[in-house]
């Protein structure tokens, strides 16, 4: 009904302007007579550009007079007026200007932040400074450095653990969310065990029966398994420990001699350690066993030691502070970065008014360079996909190719492109499914430049690659003008080889 209805996302202002561009000289050509040179493609662009300006002027759009009611938008852009709409929400509270060099800005609310140190009105602050200061060897430098480089990615962990910037922070809460991926590693390493030995039946069974002979003559370290007797009763790291301490050796090998030291004295255990022997060698073909076990002994703590915590908790003290430091800077500045935006537009968020604006108002979502989106942008367009609903006639078009995922600087994850492609965008416990295309139109180069591109690297990034990205051929637009061009074919690439020694 409203142009604003749709709503279209990109990385760059640049890249705003040239979408803008784009689609007002579509409409502009639209109002021309047809031309007979213009491909399948741009018959079609014209076809629906025609319908646009025909619905545009049935509803007063006048979008050539007011091309600013196309709603094009970055995603920090975005990400501020969805802020601005509720700016007590947003702690923002006032018209800040968006700025790009912020480095210095994190270098002098760290620096405020260290100048704390010895603060007898905030004890726990001082005390979290001296023992992060401590660990750095007292050296200020080094503290304000990673205080502030910390301060730059603060999108990333506050949005995972907002506790943080409380008062009164919920510590065991904190504890335990930071200690949960610890325990589903362990817990995937614990199945890939089950799963590898389920191939030798028996096998465990025996294992803790030789465990309980190597207990009993003096392999200490063997007590937590000297009452086993099956593979269901090994839930702890150190259970797995014990089996793998009798399969291999210190170099994470399998174990060819059985002796006293394993727990088998040659004098009364000749005949087990043969049989030990023989269940070793039986088990050894198997490399993802090997590789599983090797990966158990290398594990971390499923928690935290009381000093690891201490340090952690002290952690999260000073980046409390020193995130009230920032603020207090760029309410003094007028400025604000692009981390903030998103923080401020997740807490907007959280109202349900904002939420029932922005769902009034956009009915169809684009977001080109997709496989450039980091995790808070993820979670930014989750929120606003939120209620959506199969069939309500509302639509999104994520647009992305992960081979030229470019914005790793900006903690750009390509893994989310496939992610959605491959499970439809999670919104809470369901998932908005997706329809994949793959989009095969080169608009930007003729059929010989085009196809010996495809043949080159169809062989190098193709099927067999081993890579999850993988080569998908194009198609020239200029298929037709091509054939009256001289070089058609040929002379248009040259590859020159150099190596390398």
């Amino acid at each position: 009904e409203e142009p604003e209805q749709v709503l279209a996302i990109t990385f760059t202002r640049k890249a705003t302007a040239e979408m803008r561009v784009r689609v007002l000289q579509a409409l502009e050509k639209a109002t021309r007579g047809e031309d007979p040179a213009a491909n399948a493609h741009e018959q079609e662009v014209r076809r629906l550009a025609q319908t646009v300006l025909s619905h545009a002027r049935a509803r007063g759009w006048q979008l050539r007079e007011q091309p600013q009611r196309l709603n094009i938008q970055t995603i920090d852009s975005l990400a501020l007026s969805i802020a601005y709409q509720t700016p007590l929400l947003s702690r923002l509270g006032g018209q800040l200007t968006p700025t790009e060099e912020a480095t210095p800005l994190y270098a002098l609310a760290a620096e405020r932040t260290l100048a704390q140190l010895g603060n007898t009105l905030d004890p726990e602050l001082a005390d979290a400074l001296a023992e992060i200061l401590r660990l750095r060897d007292a050296s200020l430098p080094d503290c304000e450095s990673l205080i502030a480089g910390m301060l730059a990615k603060r999108d990333q962990w506050l949005l995972l653990l907002p506790g943080i910037v409380l008062k009164d922070r919920p510590w065991e809460e904190l504890k335990a969310k930071l200690e949960e991926p610890f325990q589903r590693e362990h817990d995937a390493v614990f199945e890939s065990l089950r799963q590898e030995f389920s191939h030798s039946p028996g096998a465990v069974e025996d294992l803790l029966n030789f465990a309980r002979i190597a207990f009993e003559n003096g392999q200490e370290h063997l007590a937590g398994v000297r009452d086993f007797r099956s593979a269901e009763e090994l839930t702890h790291t150190t259970h797995w420990q014990c089996l793998c301490s009798l399969l291999l050796t210190t170099d994470d090998e399998w174990r060819s001699s059985i002796n006293a030291r394993v727990g088998f004295p040659a004098q009364t255990h000749r005949a087990t350690a043969s049989q030990l022997k023989a269940l070793i060698l039986s088990l050894s073909p198997n490399v993802e066993l090997l590789a599983a076990l090797c990966k158990l002994r290398k594990l971390p703590p499923i928690t935290y030691s009381k000093e690891e915590w201490r340090t952690v908790r002290s952690i999260f003290i000073i980046l409390r502070h020193a995130i009230a430091q920032l603020r207090v800077v760029f309410a003094e500045q007028d400025v604000i970065d692009f981390a903030e935006a998103g923080i401020a537009a997740h807490a907007a968020l959280e109202s349900p008014n904002v939420l029932m604006r922005l769902d009034e108002q956009v009915q169809h979502l684009l977001v080109d360079e997709f496989q450039d989106t980091s995790r808070p942008h993820f979670a930014l367009l989750r929120a606003i996909l939120a209620d959506w609903q199969p069939g309500d006639g509302r639509t999104c078009f994520f647009v992305g190719d992960p081979m030229q995922s470019i914005y790793l600087f900006r903690d750009a994850e390509s893994r989310l492109f496939h992610q959605v492609r491959e499970d439809g965008m999670e919104i809470g416990e369901a998932h908005l499914p997706m329809t994949a295309l793959q989009l095969s139109t080169n608009f930007r180069s003729t059929p010989a430049i085009v196809n010996p591109l495809n043949e080159v690297f169809d062989r190098v990034l193709g099927a067999d690659a081993g890579d999850d990205v993988q080569y998908a051929a194009s198609v020239s637009s200029r298929a037709g003008a091509d054939m009256h061009t001289a070089d058609h074919g040929t002379g248009a690439m040259h590859l020159h080889v150099q190596t390398f020694e």
